[in-house]
């Protein structure tokens, strides 16, 4: 059965991270997190 994993996409958004904890992190975008369809939860991966 496919479980239906997200597609990875490359935005070119930069995070600056604030916060840093052992099971999350939080930080400041260089655009509206709206512009490019990023929400809360949602997985982020760097390269």
């Amino acid at each position: 059965m496919n479980e239906g994993f997200p597609e990875f996409v490359p935005t070119q958004v930069t995070v600056t991270l604030d916060r840093v904890e052992p099971t999350f992190a939080s930080g400041t975008l260089n655009t509206q997190a709206s512009h490019v369809n990023i929400q809360r939860d949602d997985l982020v991966r760097s390269q």
